[in-house]
């Protein structure tokens, strides 16, 4: 699969812009600039370049989280590789994260795929990858928030998609059938925006480790805060009784500012629509109503969970 940082991708100008209103000397962007791949900084050292100025807010007071965000605490985020260790969203030694508490068939279920999970990841053959990947997941490509009044808009560079978040007092659409992305609705608490996700196809896979499949019962929420005009800040959880014990949340993420210029740039999964003929080990397998057995299956949930109860 194909990877470009195009993030990278820039003229020395845009480099100082860049360094300048995130507030990195010249001298250490400089020195970044000689050798972006060298010894990488960690979380806290990033963290301590990066300048805490007033958070941007809307005529109506609400935090402004307009911006293009790049995983991570980057102080300069035209050379990312240079702060490899903190251009991770979360430190799992600052804020560690709990993992998700499975039934006890899902673990079974997981057998049923094969020895190995990674050549099954269903973007690897060019499948949407469900509105959690571009910000729970999605390390190597910047996104685009963009915000009104009425509405939130996540653009992402991975696979040029959107998100079209509503925050007008609207209720979830009754009409709409299941989506990759969910139907999402927004509302303030506070400084965070918080969005209410449903209707969630169930042909995506959840990132993390492990990542997991989602049943039609997921339910989403999602916390957006902008403590700071360089920092934003994500946490989601997640509930869903068929695969999960209890409601699960996610460490909060962290994304940095690319400052005024920075844009996003095209990246469409074109080339993996043989991906499964040419790896082997990506071969489908299927349940016993001829489904993906990636994915959720109402009539394998019902077997094997009456088969493999939870203790």
């Amino acid at each position: 699969m194909k990877i470009w940082l195009r993030s990278c991708d820039v003229v020395p100008a845009m480099a100082l812009t860049a360094a300048l209103w995130l507030g990195v000397s010249g001298a250490t962007a400089q020195e970044k600039q000689g050798d972006p791949y060298g010894d990488t900084m960690s979380w806290s050292e990033a963290a301590r370049l990066i300048k805490i100025l007033p958070t941007p807010r809307m005529p109506d007071g609400h935090p402004d989280l307009s911006g293009v965000w790049f995983a991570g605490v980057v102080p300069d985020v035209n050379h990312i590789h240079y702060y490899a260790a903190a251009s991770h969203t979360f430190d799992p030694t600052l804020t560690p994260e709990e993992r998700p508490a499975f039934r006890r068939w899902v673990a079974e279920k997981v057998k049923l795929m094969g020895p190995s999970l990674v050549p099954l990841a269903p973007d690897l053959e060019c499948l949407p990858r469900g509105a959690l990947s571009y910000i729970l997941g999605s390390e190597s490509y910047p996104m685009q928030l963009v915000q009104n009044p009425k509405a939130l808009v996540q653009l992402t560079e991975s696979d040029t998609t959107y998100r079209f978040m509503p925050t007008d007092g609207r209720k979830h659409d009754e009409e709409v059938g299941p989506e990759f992305n969910g139907d999402s609705i927004g509302h303030w608490e506070g400084d965070t925006l918080v969005v209410d996700v449903t209707s969630i196809d169930t042909r995506v896979w959840i990132p993390g480790s492990p990542a997991w499949f989602p049943s039609d019962q997921a339910h989403y929420l999602e916390r957006y805060s902008r403590p700071d005009l360089n920092t934003l800040i994500y946490q989601v959880t997640i509930d869903d009784p068929k695969i999960l014990k209890k409601p699960w949340t996610s460490a909060p993420r962290r994304f940095t500012w690319g400052g005024p210029d920075k844009r996003l740039y095209e990246r469409f999964c074109t080339d993996e629509q043989d991906y499964v003929q040419l790896n082997g080990a990506a071969a489908r397998k299927f349940t016993a109503a001829g489904n993906d057995e990636r994915f959720f299956d109402e009539d394998e949930y019902e077997e094997l969970s009456k088969k493999y109860p939870d203790k």
